[in-house]
């Protein structure tokens, strides 16, 4: 039986647990939280960041380059697919980031789960 399994839908247990073992679930994973909140302050400041980067770059550096290319007199055709291989790129950059804090955060969120498993399986 797995650590959250006696919390399942299927498990009788789910259905009546008793209150000292739900606090002693609620007191380490509350434990576990406090102890990798530096974790979780990272991954949610670099969501935050990542995502206002997005916001940025297509709000204001893509329509700032486009005003830029008509200052210069590029030709229209031209900046047209400067601009769409620009922003292509940058999604594929954004793509790239989002699965790499996805993929940690993942890692982050395992860990955390088998120090949860741990110590349930303690009690």
């Amino acid at each position: 039986m797995k650590a959250f399994d006696k919390f399942g839908t299927t498990n009788h247990i789910s259905k009546d647990p008793s209150l000292n073992l739900l606090f002693e679930y609620e007191k380490h994973y509350l434990s576990l939280l406090k102890n990798h909140i530096a974790e979780i302050d990272f991954i949610d400041r670099k969501l935050k960041e990542f995502r206002q980067e997005q916001q940025d770059f297509f709000s204001s550096t893509l329509p700032n380059i486009s005003k830029k290319l008509d200052a210069e007199a590029i030709d229209p055709d031209m900046k047209s697919i400067f601009l769409h291989r620009l922003a292509n790129n940058m999604d594929r950059s954004f793509a790239l980031s989002e699965t790499l804090l996805h993929d940690y955060s993942i890692k982050k969120l395992d860990e955390f789960k088998k120090l949860v498993e741990e110590k349930l399986k303690s009690l």
